[in-house]
């Protein structure tokens, strides 16, 4: 069982924990200071180790990031504002500091939590701050107490397997976020201000039980002291067995599975996918959203909240085309070969785009919301992708754009609606604009559904392979070679090379 130590010191601690991760002396610490009791004591620390001579840190520069977030009343905040900065100015420590407009962050927290918003736009500011800097560590005081408080909510939620408390040090997108007081009592923190003499501000936000974290704090915690008075010990025992599975099950993740940049979002294979089990299943999702900048609290409480998790359990339908799971507003799909990860948001407007082809041209299709890129074909041609038509057929100009009401194709069984036709390749209805037609003026040459997965039709009229009438005027009139009008589409270069 894992002994915690009642009365550590908190600059022992943090000299340990920044050695342990080798940090250089002259490497900025990038210190998350609120101007509370907790970061007013980090600050303090970092900077004894900067004045005291024989530190190994002696002379590091430090900086402190405060973060106003707007949602508490003006004079609460004004007298943050004064500590926080004669604070600063007293231990000589240079202030990046930011304040978000009064209500602003309440207005962004409608879908996700105001605690959610919050921690976004401090990770957002850390990033901001340390843009540009030799250094990208931010230390922050988060104590046992904060650890503990998140295994329960984690745990209390769902979350799973991989459910482990926060990390000492996250390697965030922009910048390393080290929190050394992970192992350190609540109490110690407290003594270490209390006999400094520390000035701070008490966050009145602290207190309010509308806040899950909060209500953790203030009415589960302590009921466990009562009940259990060794909760501590046992659940950060257990917590470091669940690091290591949670380590092992990222590891086997990121072996099995690889996501990959696509048009519509993000995929990956799907035979890979469905051979994984429904745990690396899950992680796979959950660690794909981390990297794609979705926050860890969507991850871990949107998703499982949702029943996100329950629906990729099953084995493979065999459906060529179809939405596996959907919710927290994304959802998962089945496109031919691949696994794809995307918004769950039906495109309500229409932008459409009309770009004029020449023979032995290369187009590149964006997506519907970004312009269609033309690029001339030098050389060797972009493999199977090629499209061929009867060139003497071709009314100039020819024309590729997207689809209209009223497109119609010429089959070998007479005119079909293209709206019809896409229907019956099982196209699901808010992709079919992506669909593109190729026109001439006499009419729709093709409709090209190979870039995207599906396949090409080209028009009767326009086709390079001759009915039994021509072929028979052909065999009577001596042999005569069709002139061949290329052009290759592809869809940005990715889909191409896994499309069916």
């Amino acid at each position: 069982m894992t002994v915690i130590d009642e009365a550590p010191d908190p600059k022992a601690t943090l000299l340990s924990s920044l050695l342990r991760h080798e940090v250089h002396p002259s490497q900025t610490l990038y210190v998350a200071y609120s101007g509370g009791s907790d970061s007013a004591a980090l600050l303090s620390t970092a900077c004894e180790l900067r004045d005291e001579k024989h530190s190994p840190y002696s002379g590091a520069p430090l900086v402190a990031l405060y973060l106003d977030h707007g949602i508490r009343r003006e004079m609460e905040r004004a007298e943050e504002v004064a500590i926080v900065r004669e604070t600063c100015r007293r231990l000589e420590v240079p202030l990046i500091a930011k304040h978000i407009e009064q209500g602003a962050l309440r207005k962004k927290a409608r879908h996700k939590g105001l605690e959610a918003a919050a921690r976004e736009a401090r990770h957002a500011f850390f990033a901001e701050s340390v843009r540009g800097s030799l250094s990208n560590l931010v230390v922050t005081a988060h104590h046992l107490e904060d650890q503990l408080e998140t295994l329960l909510l984690r745990f209390l939620r769902g979350a799973g397997p991989g459910a482990a408390g926060m990390k000492e040090l996250r390697h965030m997108n922009e910048f390393r976020m080290l929190r050394p007081w992970l192992r350190l009592p609540k109490a110690a923190v407290a003594s270490y201000v209390k006999e400094r003499g520390l000035r701070f501000v008490t966050d009145s936000s602290n207190s309010d039980t509308a806040f899950a974290r909060n209500r953790v704090r203030h009415r589960l915690m302590p009921v466990l002291d009562e009940l259990f008075p060794e909760y501590r010990s046992t659940l950060t025992a257990a917590d470091e067995r669940v690091q290591k599975v949670a380590e092992f099950l990222r590891t086997e993740t990121e072996r099995r599975i690889t996501w990959r940049p696509h048009v519509r979002g993000w995929c990956t294979s799907r035979e890979e996918f469905y051979a994984a089990p429904h745990v690396v299943r899950a992680e796979s999702i959950k660690l794909l959203c981390i990297e794609i900048g979705l926050s860890s609290s969507f991850a871990e409480q949107n998703l499982p909240t949702s029943g996100f998790f329950s629906q990729i359990s099953g084995e493979d339908d065999g459906r060529s085309v179809g939405v596996v799971a959907a919710g927290g507003g994304w959802r998962l799909e089945q496109f031919h070969d691949l696994i794809l990860w995307r918004r769950d948001v039906v495109q309500t407007v229409k932008i459409g785009y009309v770009l004029r082809v020449r023979e032995n041209m290369c187009v590149v299709l964006g997506h519907r919301d970004r312009p269609v890129v033309s690029i001339p074909t030098f050389g060797e041609a972009v493999p199977g992708c090629e499209l061929q038509l009867d060139a003497a057929t071709i009314a100039a100009p020819l024309l590729l754009r997207t689809r209209r009401p009223g497109d119609s194709i010429r089959t070998m069984a007479g005119s079909k609606s293209v709206k019809k036709l896409l229907s019956e390749w099982r196209i699901p209805a808010d992709l079919r604009e992506d669909i593109p037609v190729l026109e001439d003026r006499k009419g729709v040459c093709a409709v090209i559904g190979q870039p995207f997965g599906y396949r090409n039709l080209v028009s009767t009229r326009c086709s390079t392979r001759q009915n039994e009438r021509e072929q028979e005027l052909r065999a009577t009139c001596g042999p005569a070679e069709t002139s061949i009008f290329r052009l290759w589409v592809t869809a940005d270069g990715v889909e191409n090379e896994y499309a069916k």
